[in-house]
């Protein structure tokens, strides 16, 4: 399964993309953030890092993540 995480940067994300790391049926993580990750996690095979530079025009971005059957939006509007 493959799974769009939004947020990926902040505490909670980082904590939720470690989580789909560990779980097996989680082939592919698309991890949508405003700024880098960091390295320990950027360096997971399972986890492709997107920056997103505006979360209200993300149609570039969706196309990256063909395939996700899942998505947890863990991120603030601001």
């Amino acid at each position: 399964m493959k799974v769009i995480i939004t947020g990926s940067s902040g505490f909670i994300g980082t904590h939720i993309i470690k989580q789909c790391i560990s779980d097996p049926s989680i082939t592919q993580i698309f991890a949508w953030t405003r700024k880098p990750l960091g390295a320990s996690i950027s360096s997971e095979e399972k986890v492709k890092e997107i920056i997103v530079h505006d979360f209200m025009k993300l149609d570039d971005v969706i196309e990256q993540c063909a395939g996700a059957s899942a998505c947890i939006w863990y991120a603030s509007l601001r």
